[in-house]
């Protein structure tokens, strides 16, 4: 599947003998080129239209649409410290809640260094759920959160320990 980030490629054919082709795409862009194709980066989830106007000598166009379909990454919608002592070292539990946007299978949650954990608990038709990892702080370090969903999606969130 598709996914946020990627670099979509497309091409388009004309029966007209078009000399510009004119891109719209789903988030108000444009881009003109002198060939039938263009790429444009994924940058968000759903399905998103996109139309390319080919254009011949006489100002006379072809319009042409398609779609494609983007997954949706999973969200972290907090993630937060229950305490926040100070070195050399304390122990505090990272709380961290997700939800998967566009689905209800499981959603695989990761920090570095600790076992992953799933959710797998459906609210309003999507996964949604919260995970808690018991850290015990040393020394300052980043340790990155990974939030990744059955079709591919992957969200990040680096967490600064100290």
């Amino acid at each position: 599947m598709n996914q946020v980030g990627q670099l979509l490629s497309l091409n388009v054919s004309s029966s007209s003998d078009a000399v510009v082709y004119v891109w719209r795409f789903w988030d108000g862009t444009t881009q003109t080129t002198y060939e039938p194709s263009a790429q444009k980066v994924l940058n968000r989830g759903g399905t998103l239209t996109w139309y390319c106007d080919a254009v011949n000598a006489l100002g006379q166009k072809t319009t042409i649409s398609d779609s494609v379909v983007v997954n949706d990454p999973p969200v972290i919608e907090s993630a937060h410290l229950s305490v926040n002592d100070l070195p050399p070292t304390y122990s505090t539990t990272l709380t961290v809640v997700v939800t998967d946007p566009d689905s209800t299978d499981p959603v695989i949650v990761g920090l570095t260094g600790y076992s992953d954990q799933v959710v797998s608990t459906i609210d309003s038709g999507k996964t949604h759920g919260t995970v808690n990892f018991n850290v015990s702080v040393s020394s300052d370090i980043v340790r990155t959160l990974t939030v990744t969903d059955s079709d591919g999606g992957v969200t990040t969130l680096d967490i600064d320990f100290r």
